[in-house]
């Protein structure tokens, strides 16, 4: 693994980057609290229909908009959407539950793949390695490879136990944290399960519990977008990282996680500013894609290359064209 130089980042002024990564309290609560607002909305449509033929419709958006709580997760891992540290760690706690996703784990282990980004060895959230194999691309799109990972995790750290995918990297004094964390959790989902089945209402069970399964296939489209097909063992995200445009409900729902590349290169600028950072940078940077279905073609011309070219990877830095693979 190559560690001899520093990782490529674009020219920015210094006091320009500065203002970026203010953290603000007021532009974090607006989309937490549009986020919630809307997930509340949904939920209250699915039981006011729920004695109609259409519950399932409300109940689908429902656990598309829950399942993307994985974003909320993601920021704020980085500790960078709300100025007030409280803020930040009981939000990690909430969306963490909704995504059985313990907070010291989460945090520890995206460190390691933002130290490591798209290496072999030492990103701890690599999934989709060079060769791209059809398998493991669709098992990473239905969002069962997150799922079995995370729930195998919290129930490890719950027996004070850490899995092999982060032993080692949460340090010993917060152990006790996350294993107090993880307990909680279960204990959640133990009452959540209990409370259905007592009362003969599987609603508790159907809002809480289950959006993470149905609503997995569209985030985990999304979290392939982020660098598969890419470059490997290489200290420049302009070749490990994609961004890409997409239309302003995705970005919202995202966290704006489209501009995946400027939040690997900074990352401790807010979600809420990544778009203005996109402009500032974007004369550095390669072309972001236009739309889902280009980078899902660039993704499957990769897989289809790697499987007569092994090593092949989606040249970002070159004007190579890509052929549409659907």
């Amino acid at each position: 693994m190559s560690t001899g130089q520093d990782w490529f980042k674009p020219e920015i002024d210094k006091k320009t980057l500065k203002q970026l990564m203010r953290r603000d309290n007021k532009p974090a609560l607006l989309q937490f609290g549009l986020f919630f607002g809307l997930l509340a909305g949904l939920a209250l449509t699915v039981v006011v229909s729920w004695d109609t033929g259409w519950w399932w419709l409300f109940y689908l958006l429902y656990c598309v908009v829950f399942a993307f709580a994985t974003s909320a997760v993601h920021e704020l891992c980085h500790g960078s959407p709300f100025r007030t540290r409280w803020l930040n760690e009981v939000s990690l706690f909430i969306t963490g539950w909704m995504m059985q996703m313990e907070p010291v784990a989460a945090r520890w282990g995206h460190a390691g793949h933002h130290t490591y980004t798209h290496f072999n060895k030492g990103d701890t959230e690599l999934a989709l390695a060079n060769p791209l194999s059809w398998k493991e691309f669709f098992v990473q799109l239905s969002g069962v490879g997150a799922m079995h990972r995370y729930y195998a995790e919290i129930l490890m750290l719950c027996c004070g136990k850490q899995v092999a995918r982060i032993r080692g990297i949460i340090p010993r004094q917060e152990m006790p944290q996350a294993q107090r964390n993880a307990c909680l959790m279960v204990l959640g989902y133990v009452l959540v399960i209990g409370w259905s089945a007592l009362s003969a209402n599987w609603l508790p069970f159907l809002l809480l519990m289950l959006p993470r399964v149905v609503g997995g296939p569209v985030v985990g489209l999304f979290r392939v977008t982020q660098h598969a097909g890419l470059a490997m063992d290489i200290q420049d995200h302009r070749m490990t990282t994609r961004t890409f445009y997409t239309n302003p409900l995705f970005e919202f729902l995202y966290f704006n996680m489209n501009y995946h590349v400027e939040h690997h290169m900074f990352p401790l600028v807010p979600f809420y500013n990544l778009k203005k950072l996109h402009r500032v940078v974007k004369d550095q940077l390669p072309e972001p894609l236009d739309g889902m279905g280009a980078v899902m073609a660039e993704i499957i011309h990769a897989i289809r290359m790697q499987r007569s070219q092994q090593g092949y990877f989606v040249n970002k830095l070159a004007a190579e064209p890509v052929q549409s693979a659907v």
